[in-house]
């Protein structure tokens, strides 16, 4: 495994999680998003994942649960990762309901993380 570079998705996402002392376990509670996935992500481990879509999926709850934008982790993940990431195997996609499913549980979190203060 490579160590991620400090500005690097996964690493903001891991110092989020850790500024706000929050365990994998307790992550995976909240996201209901598997704690080997929610590794990967901080680990960028873009070959976890079954296919672009899991991974930006995964990525955007992650983030949002952490209080980061994640139009933004996105956008990052692309700008860095992204000819790696079409190396992912493609799985064919199902159709997804329209329906807008209410919040995950009464424990979720309004996190935020003071960005300005990483260096």
């Amino acid at each position: 495994m490579t160590e991620p570079s400090a500005t690097s998705p996964g690493a903001i996402l891991r110092r989020c999680r850790e500024y706000h002392d929050l365990s994998l376990e307790e992550a995976e509670e909240s996201t209901k998003i598997g704690a080997n996935y929610l590794l990967a992500l901080e680990e960028d481990q873009v070959s976890q994942f079954s296919s672009l879509a899991y991974l930006k999926g995964f990525l955007r709850i992650y983030a949002t649960y952490l209080g980061l934008n994640p139009d933004d982790m996105i956008r990052l993940f692309e700008k860095l990762y992204a000819p790696a990431a079409r190396g992912a195997a493609r799985v064919p996609a199902r159709p997804v309901s329209a329906t807008r499913y209410p919040a995950r549980n009464s424990r979720s979190r309004n996190l935020s993380c003071p960005l300005s203060s990483w260096s």
